[in-house]
């Protein structure tokens, strides 16, 4: 892990001195943006499925103020990938409308149970992000919140595991590949509410590439 450390462009100091700035700036409106996505899902939960176009807006919302605000605006003053990072996010985002608005492939299909259950504990995760953070040991405000790009992967990889699995697909990739970048945090910096997010990769990639079935058209293959 110390050798991991050294070789990062950042210390532990600067990561949470940039979600300090972060917070110190945009907190009003990362309680506005928790208060519209617990209301969306509130009512998801209670609506079903026809609410699946203002789902699809609020995930754009999310990818695209992360990539810019967060990964743009700010993480890029410390590390050199963030606009990568922060290009990834716009992608995710355009895809995400593409698929869901124009499209109208992304319908959510909110049941109690099976992958829909499974994908609302992810999103409770997401939630309770900026509550957990304090319990684990870190202290505001120098600590992640809201509307930065881990509590956003895990709430739409929640979302996704209530999407058909042949829908879900296109847009499963970036989620998956930041959860594991995004979960390092825990190892790097103890940052323990990311360890969330390899559950998150893990199921949704079973999920989107339906490992039982392919597993079954291997056995199939051998007899």
């Amino acid at each position: 892990m110390a050798g991991s450390m050294m070789e990062l462009p950042f210390s532990h100091a600067g990561f949470l001195e940039v979600f300090a700035a972060f917070n110190s700036r945009f907190l009003p409106l990362l309680i506005f943006l928790w208060a519209v996505t617990a209301f969306v899902f509130l009512r998801l939960h209670s609506g079903g499925s026809q609410l699946s176009r203002w789902v699809v807006l609020l995930l754009v919302v999310h990818w695209g103020w992360a990539g810019v605000a967060y990964h743009w605006l700010y993480f890029a003053q410390i590390n050199p990938a963030a606009p990568l990072f922060g290009a990834l996010f716009l992608l995710q985002a355009g895809l995400l409308a593409w698929y869901g608005l124009f499209k109208r492939q992304l319908v959510f299909v909110p049941a109690a149970h099976g992958w829909s259950a499974i994908g609302w504990l992810f999103i409770l995760s997401g939630l309770a992000y900026p509550f957990i953070t304090p319990v684990a040991g870190m202290e505001y405000p120098l600590l992640p919140v809201f509307g930065i790009p881990c509590p956003t992967t895990l709430i739409t990889i929640g979302a996704l595991l209530m999407v058909p699995r042949e829908q879900v697909r296109p847009v499963a990739v970036i989620p998956i590949i930041w959860a594991v970048i995004g979960g390092s945090a825990v190892f790097l910096f103890r940052v323990w509410p990311d360890l969330m997010l390899f559950a998150a990769a893990i199921l949704l990639a079973v999920y989107s590439l339906d490992v039982r079935r392919f597993a079954r058209s291997i056995r199939s293959l051998g007899k």
